[in-house]
């Protein structure tokens, strides 16, 4: 049986890391105990000093850690499961949406729209609370499902709050010009967000990052889906036909530049033609 002089020691070592454990709570992600914590730090020999403590002992130093030291990112993991949830739900409602639109089922796709119109709201409006309480909790494609229901529901302003909340840093070129075009869309639509010369902005800085691309093919896929974005929104503000006609002209050369196979899917390709579909019927030789 242990001396009190070993009792002690044994004690300050465990008091020594909780305090470790303690001073990096704010650099690790919420998701593990304090005991997990332990075990995967750089002292976790000290996790088996809490052998022939009282299980009620161990028990205080947790509920210390939770309620005391950061509450909130306890809370943040049990929200994270809601969230993570939530946001799988609105993916999944938006994938089926646009699987019918892909396949030319308009008619079909607006009527799932309209059934789920009172589901997304409520989703939507819970995961944007979610995500103002723990922006971290979100990750970039999570945020961009966020965006989407935001601007479909026409909240343009907390759309582009969420699109601005990304991190650039840690985007690719690709990302970086995909961001640029959706900030874009949110402020070409219409809404409180809505401002046509800096959704024009957007596009020319999605253009300036896909120009940076190595390979040809992929800066001529972003410059089509650039284009195309572009196209159809000035259409749909009424702009001059003259004024998009250039727009139009260049997509039209792309698609006989860069011919897609016909056993292929290319939803990109797909979206240029609806796009030169739509400039022919309401600008017809402009």
């Amino acid at each position: 049986m242990p001396d009190e002089l070993e009792i002690e020691r044994r004690l300050t070592k465990l008091e020594t890391s909780v305090e470790f454990i303690r001073e990096k709570l704010d650099e690790e992600e919420p998701e593990k105990t304090l005991l997990q914590q332990v075990l995967d730090s750089a002292n976790w020999k000290n996790f088996f000093y809490l052998i022939g403590i009282p299980v009620t002992a161990v028990a205080a130093y947790t509920q210390f850690e939770e309620k005391v030291w950061n509450p909130d990112k306890y809370e943040a993991i049990a929200q994270r499961g809601v969230a993570v949830e939530k946001v799988s739900r609105l993916q999944q409602i938006n994938s089926e949406i646009f699987a019918l639109q892909s396949q030319g089922k308009e008619a079909e796709a607006f009527a799932r729209v309209e059934a789920t119109r009172g589901q997304i709201q409520r989703l939507t409006g819970d995961v944007y609370e979610l995500w103002k309480k723990f922006p971290n909790l979100f990750g970039l494609y999570e945020k961009y499902t966020l965006v989407e229901a935001l601007l479909s529901s026409g909240e343009t302003d907390s759309a582009l709050a969420v699109a601005n909340s990304v991190d650039i840093d840690r985007l690719d070129t690709i990302e970086t010009s995909d961001l640029s075009l959706l900030k874009g869309r949110i402020q070409y639509a219409e809404g409180p967000a809505f401002d046509i010369e800096a959704a024009r902005q957007h596009m020319r800085d999605a253009g300036a990052a896909a120009q940076t691309l190595e390979r040809e093919g992929q800066q001529m896929q972003m410059f089509e889906k650039i284009l195309a974005v572009r196209a159809i929104n000035e259409l749909w503000r009424g702009t001059d036909c003259a004024e998009v006609a250039p727009f139009a002209e260049t997509l039209a050369e792309m698609v006989e530049m860069m011919p897609v196979p016909e056993d292929s899917v290319d939803v990109g390709r797909d979206n240029t033609l609806a796009v030169l579909g739509q400039f022919q019927a309401s600008c017809g030789e402009s």
